[in-house]
């Protein structure tokens, strides 16, 4: 294919995707990680555009969207998806979601919660997780159990491994039994629910790697979401 065919063949995909966008055909998501306090009106800004421009989205809501194939409310659908499991989440940004009415979307990392308050700094420094200096002066920067439990009755909750460690073609598959399936059934048993969807990271799409989509299978997620889309595993 020529370079010009190139461009025009994605000018035209482009072009379709926008035209999709504008009537409603997708289902939007923005990902957000720490919510600090210092950034609170901030978030409320932005709750109050989303809350006038689209709706929340439930796992009933997918649900129905997949087996239909269409999305029936009258503003498009968008899913604000938490990374880690931060206290500031549910410090900052889990009021903004009861004041404007919309879902959240928790992907937390089992064994930040699962640390002693003394050691989650230090697990947060060896798994890539994202500290604010000084935020908490007692120290826990995770969702405790409790909170998350909270956050589990209206809203939802998915697992984002066990340890927050990356997922390749050449880890181990005891490592991938304890990130993807590990990690589901402690939140089920914490949280005495059904935990529907996985989110691992890097964003790799359902196939991209056969043997822990095996896993993810195999742990009974029916959803995975990738850095593009969110694939319905069952």
């Amino acid at each position: 294919m020529s370079e010009m065919s190139l461009q025009n063949t994605n000018r035209s995909y482009l072009q379709q995707l926008t035209n999709k966008l504008q009537v409603g055909s997708y289902i939007r998501i923005i990902n957000y990680h720490n919510t600090p306090a210092y950034n609170a009106d901030e978030f409320d800004s932005q709750l109050k555009f989303y809350s006038q421009h689209f709706c929340p989205v439930s796992i009933q809501d997918l649900d129905d969207f997949y087996n239909s194939k269409r999305w029936n409310k009258e503003k498009p659908g968008l899913i604000l998806a938490f990374y880690n499991g931060y206290r500031n989440n549910y410090d900052v940004f889990y009021p903004l979601l009861e004041k404007y009415g919309f879902t959240g979307w928790f992907f937390v990392v089992t064994d930040f919660i699962n640390n002693p308050v003394k050691k989650q700094i230090n697990f947060a420094r060896n798994h890539t997780l994202n500290i604010i200096k000084d935020e908490y002066p007692d120290g826990r920067y995770a969702l405790s159990w409790r909170e998350l439990k909270e956050l589990s009755e209206k809203h939802v909750i998915g697992s984002h491994t066990r340890t927050h460690t990356q997922i390749t073609q050449t880890s181990s598959e005891e490592l991938m039994k304890e990130e993807i399936v590990i990690s589901r059934r402690e939140l089920e048993d914490k949280l005495n629910q059904e935990i529907p969807i996985f989110c691992w990271l890097g964003g790799e799409e359902y196939g991209f790697n056969k043997k822990a989509a095996q896993y993810v299978s195999q742990a009974g997620y029916h959803y995975l979401l990738s850095n593009f889309k969110i694939e319905k595993i069952k």
